[in-house]
């Protein structure tokens, strides 16, 4: 029987994407590569299809019972892309999924600083467009309000873990600047820089690279997200 795929930062990123429908030599890779880590940070620009693979995440989880909060701005305009091979929403999913609606960092430190009031606190915390609630903060430097922020809700997700022994985090941020990409992996561990290679009108190819990973996951976007295959650094042209 195959051995599973190590559980934290491997286990999110396989309900991001259909890792395990790969060849057992890139599951292998996967796992022996990524550290053990609960929480992710998917960098990119807007165009690079980071929402559609927060909602992926959150429904994969919701689809294995798992309740998942998935905090953002505003509800979604459009239905984000689903990625092939992985759950549908469907009542049984979306029942698990809460939408938290938070438009200010002081809406967003309220209900993180109010988590252990909820009767069942969600063991999967999702916050899209980071770095909206980081540009809020108006003390110190970015790096410092990076800090703040990610302080906070590293706490909130550790309470949850002494209640019920897990709590996955998923962040996504658009600031790809060196100097704060530090600091988000200071505080998470793990980040999921994602690109933009070509564009060919409706399809799209994007670059994943999970760090710290010598890995690159090759997406190509259609009218669903396919995996197309997973490399090493060595063999990214």
């Amino acid at each position: 029987m195959p051995r599973p795929l190590s559980l934290k930062m491997a286990a999110v990123l396989n309900r991001m994407f259909p890792v395990s429908s790969k060849d057992m030599k890139s599951e292998q890779d996967i796992r022996d590569q990524l550290p053990e880590s609960s929480a992710i940070v998917v960098l990119g620009d807007r165009d690079c299809f980071k929402t559609s693979i927060l909602f992926q995440c959150g429904l994969s989880f919701a689809a294995d019972g798992k309740l998942v909060t998935y905090i953002c701005r505003q509800p979604f305009v459009t239905m984000p892309i689903k990625v092939h091979g992985l759950p549908a929403p469907s009542p049984h999913t979306m029942k698990n999924l809460n939408f938290q609606y938070v438009y200010s960092t002081d809406e967003l430190i309220r209900y993180l600083g109010n988590i252990h009031l909820q009767g069942e606190p969600p063991t999967v915390i999702i916050i899209d467009d980071f770095q909206h609630y980081v540009q809020q903060i108006q003390d110190g430097g970015k790096e410092q309000a990076i800090a703040k922020l990610c302080a906070l809700v590293i706490d909130a997700c550790s309470y949850i873990q002494t209640k019920s022994g897990t709590c996955h985090l998923v962040l996504s941020s658009t600031d790809t600047q060196p100097s704060h990409t530090t600091v988000y992996q200071r505080f998470n561990k793990c980040l999921c820089h994602i690109t933009v290679e070509e564009s060919h009108g409706a399809e799209k190819r994007l670059n994943v690279h999970p760090i710290p990973s010598k890995l690159h996951l090759k997406l190509v976007v259609k009218d669903e997200i396919f995996l197309d295959k997973i490399m090493k650094e060595t063999e990214v042209t």
